[in-house]
């Protein structure tokens, strides 16, 4: 009579084991599903932004011409301050165009500097 029981006991144990590891591959499953669609919204969000920039890299490629890790610098600072908000994708572009006008406004202040001291003669 005993085995009878121990037998219950263990199949209940069993039976309960199996269910609560259905439960978790249900879970999992769904966990990754979960995972597998933030993970596709995130690299279509870095796919935005880098279509968004290498356009940017484009149209301004011939105006940083010997300078092009200016331009490379001011996107980075873009990216990464549009990465510091709730929607980088959407901030990014706008930002990055501020940034590069930015730099490119330097740039030629930094060339007239040259040319004007260059009319001066050496000191």
């Amino acid at each position: 009579m005993k085995s009878n029981s121990n037998r219950t006991e263990t199949d209940s144990i069993i039976n309960s084991s199996v269910s609560d590891t259905s439960t978790v591959s249900r879970n999992s499953s769904s966990e990754n599903g979960f995972t597998n669609f933030c993970l596709n919204y995130c690299r279509k969000l870095l796919g935005e932004i880098q279509e968004a920039r290498v356009s940017l890299l484009r149209q301004f490629q011939m105006a940083f011409r010997g300078q092009e890790q200016l331009l490379r610098l001011a996107l980075n600072e873009a990216e990464a301050l549009a990465f510091l908000t709730d929607y980088p994708h959407l901030v990014f572009p706008t930002l990055a165009m501020e940034k590069v006008q930015g730099a490119a406004a330097w740039k030629n202040r930094q060339q007239q500097i040259v040319r004007d001291r260059a009319g001066f003669g050496p000191f």
